[in-house]
């Protein structure tokens, strides 16, 4: 992560990206939360190590938020940080950091790309049309007129596809019956285009419960995977996640060249997110190595290794002195 994507100040759903992070995944911490993290973890890193790798070559960190004094003059982003500090001593306690120092608005242009509207999008009117018409759950309602076959949805369907959002739960009882969730989903899917984040919910939920899709389950997967993408930062390890199912469905199908490309993204994220020496990001790599080699292994062999358990730290260095790899 570099210097200048450390740390967001949005209030919950004031962007589309924390929006929609909230309404996919609401028991994560939230977004800015979890950017604080990144920082304390670079701070703490920082300190104990020194700028060894250049971290702060172009800009120091502490240059990040030389404005905290008209912060402190702003009573509603004030009082938000303190909403954010009061969660971020429950999640990282003793290695709290500064509390008034690291804190301003982010401008990224993930947390300001408009394509994110995209995620509470609803079908156009026209039967054979697939664009989604952008609204959202507390937009105003009018006519949207559809941009590539020019009818008009009617601003009544809008408020029955605001409503339905707005009644869907936060969350699903893993108990909850299969009936109501596959009547939801029919409900949903009648007006809502399959880009919106909440048909992904819906077919997550009933893929948990029974298990199975009526859908083709690679494509139903890949489909939920780029919903669910937009929702996070590029490099964040739900995506990666995700990218694993996509390639272990691949590789039931017989379809190992197709799952390289998915395998290789999943090993990038994990890479950013756990480091060199993480189990996750080394299982990954293995998996995208036979893959990308062709090597002889068993779907089950492969399979095993989208299958995580373990996540403490490897010692690479000392396994590869062992090896006479390294001198």
């Amino acid at each position: 992560m570099g210097p200048s994507i450390t740390a967001s100040g949005h209030l919950d759903g004031e962007i589309p990206s924390i929006h929609s992070r909230v309404k996919a995944f609401p028991n994560l911490p939230l977004t800015e939360v979890l950017f604080l993290s990144k920082i304390i973890d670079r701070i703490v890193f920082l300190d104990k190590n020194g700028d060894q790798f250049g971290f702060q070559k172009e800009r120091t960190f502490a240059s990040l938020v030389d404005h905290k004094e008209d912060i402190k003059k702003d009573f509603a982003k004030m009082e938000h940080f303190e909403k954010l500090y009061s969660k971020m001593s429950l999640f990282r306690k003793a290695e709290m950091i500064d509390k008034l120092r690291w804190y301003f608005d982010c401008e990224c242009s993930r947390c300001t790309d408009p394509a994110d509207d995209v995620l509470t999008s609803i079908k156009c009117s026209t039967s054979e049309c697939d664009e989604p018409l952008i609204t959202s759950e507390t937009a105003t309602p009018t006519n949207i007129t559809c941009p590539k076959c020019g009818n008009v949805t009617e601003d009544t369907t809008v408020i029955s596809a605001q409503q339905l959002m707005l009644e869907l739960p936060a969350t699903f009882d893993p108990h909850c019956p299969a009936e109501t969730l596959e009547e939801l989903l029919i409900k949903a899917e009648k007006i809502l285009h399959s880009n919106n984040v909440y048909i992904s919910r819906l077919r997550t939920a009933l893929f948990h419960v029974t298990g199975q899709l009526s859908a083709n389950l690679g494509t139903m997967h890949k489909q939920i995977y780029n919903n669910y993408k937009m929702t996070f930062p590029k490099a964040d390890r739900h995506v990666g996640y995700q990218l694993l199912h996509i390639v272990k469905a691949l590789i039931e199908k017989g379809e190992r060249s197709e799952a390289v490309s998915y395998a290789f993204d999943a090993m990038s994220i994990f890479e950013v997110c756990f480091g060199l020496d993480h189990p996750y990001y080394l299982q990954t790599l293995a998996l995208w190595t036979y893959l990308e080699k062709k090597m002889l292994k068993s779907d089950q062999e492969l399979i095993q290794l989208t299958n995580f358990s373990d996540n403490r730290p490897v010692d690479i260095t000392g396994l590869l002195q062992k090896a006479n790899i390294l001198s």
